[in-house]
């Protein structure tokens, strides 16, 4: 795949799945460590967490997808291209320093690059623009450390760093000490905190009496409602993984997994 390629988005996204069986196999993880990938394509969870949830054993994270890195730049821009609630999670972010060490570790935006085929960098990142080696030693005005553009890595080195890390957390922040990826705890407690620039209807008017999380679209200045409390859906969230697991373990007992070790 090369940027200047016709795939959407989507193909993206299919595409890094395919290669993250290939790893497990090839690395022949221990079951333990197989993934569930949530793709997020024409369900509630699209629009609120992204457009893959992943759990590696211990470990989840969130990813977003692009053609072109480009794309988090614009989906941020408060023109007619930005997202209202993607430009208040950007805020957000750059004004918590708590909730952005957790996006630094369990949100990753992924988009296709000529050196990596598909390169994955930090989501609070994904949209700065300079180059730290470029503007090393001189004297700039106050920049914020997400106006710089991260290094990016390869999906190989992201797998590595969900798959491959020892599991001990650090009890002052209750961070895993290396690799990517958040515990099932620390990752709700990030979840709920990029939500919380989204406005919350209390009175019970959502649907069947359940209150609604709503949100203004930049574009067409209509209000998207979603018909259930944030934290309904990451039980719902929770529920849908579990279920992944419980399938993958009834393939692999079937043989329909018999590529894995």
């Amino acid at each position: 795949m090369t940027v200047d390629s016709v795939l959407y988005e989507s193909h993206v996204a299919f595409e890094f799945a395919r290669n993250w069986g290939r790893l497990e196999c090839s690395q022949q993880l221990p079951k333990n460590k197989y993934a569930e990938l949530l793709g997020n394509s024409q369900n509630p969870f699209d629009e609120i967490f992204g457009d893959l949830v992943g759990r590696a054993g211990v470990r989840y994270f969130i990813i977003e997808f692009k053609r072109v890195r480009e794309g988090f730049a614009k989906e941020v821009s408060t023109n007619s291209d930005g997202k209202f609630d993607r430009i208040k999670l950007y805020d957000h972010l750059k004004s918590d320093q708590d909730c952005r060490e957790l996006s630094r570790r369990g949100h990753y935006a992924a988009y296709l690059d000529f050196s990596k085929d598909i390169a994955l960098e930090p989501y609070a990142f994904a949209a700065g623009q300079l180059d730290k080696s470029a503007t090393y030693g001189k004297e700039l005005p106050s920049i914020h450390e997400m106006d710089y553009r991260p290094d990016s890595m390869s999906e190989l080195q992201f797998f590595d760093e969900v798959c491959n890390r020892e599991n001990s957390i650090d009890i002052t922040n209750k961070l895993y000490k290396s690799g990517i990826g958040l515990s099932e705890d620390r990752f709700f407690d990030y979840v709920e905190c990029m939500y919380k620039h989204l406005k919350e209807d209390s009175s019970g008017s959502g649907k069947n009496g359940i209150a609604i999380a709503a949100a203004i679209d930049a574009v067409s200045g209509k209000t998207r409602m979603t018909c259930e409390r944030i934290e309904v859906l990451l039980i719902r969230l929770s529920l849908c993984l579990h279920e992944l697991r419980a399938k993958a373990k009834k393939s692999s007992k079937s043989g329909l997994s018999s590529g894995r070790k």
